[in-house]
């Protein structure tokens, strides 16, 4: 398969069979898929099936798909993203808003451009890619819990029947 001329993936520690997804990686990922909408450069997003299993997921998406893989938000070590190096060795690999713990350790150096958020060794902090994110649409939401069996609230039955089900 050809190379895509200008396609990105965007992963994080929320890409990760193991990974997580704090409020702030979202956060994150809404500011970079802000930027690359805007600048009309096409990318996809990477999720762990543990969050969307839909996918698409890292095992689905092939190297050759991808001129840049970027990796956001959270600290830069361990194999899982050492393995990130190996599997898109010929993407340009950036991370961005990431913390650096060891500027040493191979988690950092796979990476051709690193743009910390915090480093050790007098690297002034930047601000937070979750700080820019855009605002999301206001929606409403409601949740109701049922006290099963409970005869003061009227139990399952009477609070299904007012919602209609």
């Amino acid at each position: 398969m050809a190379r895509s001329a200008r396609k990105v993936l965007l992963t994080g520690w929320f890409s990760f069979l193991d990974g997580e997804a704090t409020a702030g990686d979202v956060l994150a990922l809404h500011r970079v898929r802000s930027v690359l909408d805007h600048a009309g450069i096409p990318y996809d997003v990477v999720w762990s099936p543990g969050y969307r299993a839909g996918g698409p997921h890292l095992s689905d998406v092939a190297e050759d798909s991808y001129s840049h893989l970027v990796f956001l938000c959270g600290p830069l070590h361990g194999p899982q993203v050492e393995e990130l190096h190996a599997r898109f060795r010929r993407c340009v690999r950036i991370a961005v808003g990431t913390s650096v713990i060891d500027a040493s350790s191979p988690a950092v150096r796979g990476f051709h451009h690193v743009l910390a958020r915090d480093a050790p060794g007098g690297v002034s902090p930047v601000r937070d890619l979750a700080a820019g994110a855009p605002a999301p649409p206001p929606h409403r939401s409601w949740g109701w819990s049922s006290p099963m069996g409970r005869a003061s609230t009227g139990g399952r039955g009477a609070m299904t029947r007012w919602r209609g089900r």
